[in-house]
């Protein structure tokens, strides 16, 4: 009788299911190597936990964000000129008081309320008096030619706020550099260094109030007038107590460095009148006796924005002129 075939025995590793025809075999995931530490396992989300927003798109046509105004980056700085003699009233005016408050005084409170980044007053004629006599001036420039009219008060104004002209090269600078001094002998002996073990300096307590920096004549940090820093400048004269910080602030929101704007009065333009930088030299190069300005926008493009409602162009020339309507104060 012949034996049986022997069966060979059944394995004990679970039976490796086959791909259905057809399909793509997923390939095989690699083993670590024995002793390797294993992957972190990456972590999911707790359940019931909300997903991260996703980042929203611009809708197609959609009008973007519009641009930050120059403006707005380069400031805008307001001018006080107030350098006359008053011959026609007596004095000057901007010591003239009106209401408890000099003219100089409420010519600058008006560019400060109506949000100019920095004031500036143009004195002149009695000028130690107006320091001395007017609290809480912002910063002043002297004109030293007042005699000769509003021009150069308002050429000296443009000066101080415009940025500085680059400097020009000197004969000093072009001249040859000088030959460099000789080096130690190379087995000189290094200068001695401190003892390692030496303190070290005493260093300023941390509490210490930091050193007060000069102010300008006036009292009030020039920080917010560096040269190049305005867009534009608002100019307010010093016997137009009429004109208010709400008529300054219809000029200002049309500030640019191209910009020229007038305050409208029915059929009349006067102040306050913003100069774009752009313009500066241009005004200053053709401001004469006391016209100012007028000549160079009576040849340009420009705005005028209806103030007449709050504002009053008034100027004060005489002591009869102030029975007239009080300034207004908005």
């Amino acid at each position: 009788m012949s034996a049986e075939p022997r069966i060979p025995a059944a394995s004990t590793e679970p039976a490796v299911p086959h791909a259905a025809a057809g399909t793509v075999a997923e390939p095989a995931v690699p083993h670590p190597a024995a002793g390797s530490a294993p992957e972190p396992a990456v972590p999911h989300p707790a359940a019931g936990s909300a997903p991260e927003p996703a980042v929203p798109h611009p809708a197609a046509g959609s009008v973007p964000e519009p641009a930050v105004p120059d403006s707005a980056a380069g400031g805008v700085a307001g001018l006080v000129l107030a350098a006359g003699a008053g011959r026609r009233y007596g004095m000057p005016k901007a010591l003239v008081e009106l209401d408890g408050r000099r003219l100089v005084q409420h010519a600058a409170d008006t560019l400060r309320a109506a949000g100019c980044d920095h004031v500036l007053v143009v004195l002149g004629a009695a000028a130690d008096q107006v320091r001395a006599t007017v609290p809480g001036l912002p910063a002043t420039v002297i004109n030293p030619d007042w005699t000769t009219g509003m021009a150069s008060s308002l050429r000296t104004g443009l000066a101080t706020l415009a940025p500085p002209a680059p400097a020009s090269l000197s004969l000093a600078s072009l001249a040859p550099a000088s030959p460099a001094p000789a080096s130690p002998a190379l087995d000189s002996p290094p200068p001695a260094s401190p003892a390692l073990d030496s303190p070290p300096p005493a260093s300023p307590a941390l509490d210490s109030p930091p050193p007060a920096s000069p102010l300008p004549p006036g009292g009030k940090s020039r920080s917010s007038a560096e040269p190049g820093g305005f867009a534009a400048v608002v100019v307010l004269l010093v016997d137009m107590p009429g004109v208010t910080a709400e008529a300054v602030r219809r000029i200002i929101r049309h500030a640019a460095p191209d910009a020229l704007v007038m305050g409208g009065y029915e059929d009349r333009r006067g102040h306050p009148v913003l100069l774009g930088r752009n313009h500066w030299a241009g005004v200053a190069a053709t401001a004469t006796g006391d016209r100012g300005a007028r000549d160079y926008l009576r040849t340009r493009d420009v705005l005028v924005v209806p103030v007449g409602d709050v504002a009053d162009d008034r100027d004060i020339d005489h002591p009869d002129d102030l029975a007239g309507p009080k300034p207004a104060t908005a």
